[in-house]
């Protein structure tokens, strides 16, 4: 995560508006990539936690990557599984992320 937590902080620090088309479109690629990288690492991480029966630690994680959602495919799994994981945590807010879910 090193990597990954310094590729955002570089990413945040560039001035979006400040920029030429063609190093906008690059940022843009950038930015979806990081995302994505992002939201796979916290929901891999959930996955391991929730697979060792960990459920606070493995909701933690979920609630990391669903900040990450980017309307890619692994969004509808991170919905998915932070419900398993408010679930088995016994927090009805798993029925909010089951209708987001559906």
């Amino acid at each position: 995560t090193n990597d990954l937590n310094s590729a955002g902080k570089i990413i945040q620090n560039i001035k979006y508006e400040e920029l030429n088309d063609r190093d906008k479109k690059r940022y843009s690629l950038a930015s979806k990539r990081y995302k994505v990288a992002m939201q796979l690492y916290y929901y891999n991480k959930g996955r391991e936690y929730y697979a060792s029966k960990k459920y606070a630690n493995s909701l933690d994680q979920f609630t990391a990557a669903y900040k990450y959602k980017n309307g890619d495919y692994l969004d509808q799994h991170v919905v998915f599984m932070l419900g398993q994981a408010l679930q088995n945590n016994n927090d009805l807010k798993a029925l909010d992320y089951y209708k987001e879910y559906i």
